[in-house]
């Protein structure tokens, strides 16, 4: 049940939209909102995507949803040894800087005209630093989305 390592694209969708929240969402009409990102600013050469975020937002488990997480999230799934299915989707990602508490910036190698769609993929779902759960992801799954993850059962 992690994000980023979850290759069934059906249960990453369905865990994605009820547990978890990236930067931005894509609506009906394919147009963008902002979800965690409560607005956002690119530079003239589409170098620099910088995002402000919702005041308030906390993760299920208590601690706050920060810039911090926010570059921690992207970091971990950009990480070689990750186990994200899709790292070519951050390829062009050449930093993720923390501007202040509720400010995130991206610096990119190059001009990435769907860049906002790759943040609002599963993939890029925003998760805690260190969840308070002190277990993977995997096994207690904890995000900022409308439903919290109880319990499983395996076997």
């Amino acid at each position: 049940m992690d994000p980023t390592s979850d290759p069934a694209a059906a249960i990453d969708l369905i865990l994605h939209h009820n547990l978890y929240e990236c930067l931005v969402q894509v609506g009906g009409s394919g147009e963008f909102h902002p979800q965690i990102a409560e607005s956002w600013e690119v530079s003239g050469d589409g170098l620099v995507w910088t995002f402000h975020l919702r005041e308030g937002v906390v993760f299920h488990d208590g601690t706050p949803c920060d810039a911090v997480a926010v570059r921690e999230s992207f970091l971990r799934a950009m990480a070689p040894e990750s186990l994200n299915p899709h790292p070519e989707y951050f390829a062009d990602i050449a930093e993720v800087e923390v501007v202040d508490v509720r400010t995130v910036r991206f610096l990119l190698v190059r001009p990435v005209p769907y860049f906002l769609a790759v943040l609002a993929q599963a993939d890029s779902a925003i998760v805690p630093v260190k969840p308070r759960t002190g277990r993977p992801l995997g096994e207690c799954p904890v995000g900022t989305g409308p439903f919290r993850f109880e319990e499983w059962r395996p076997g």
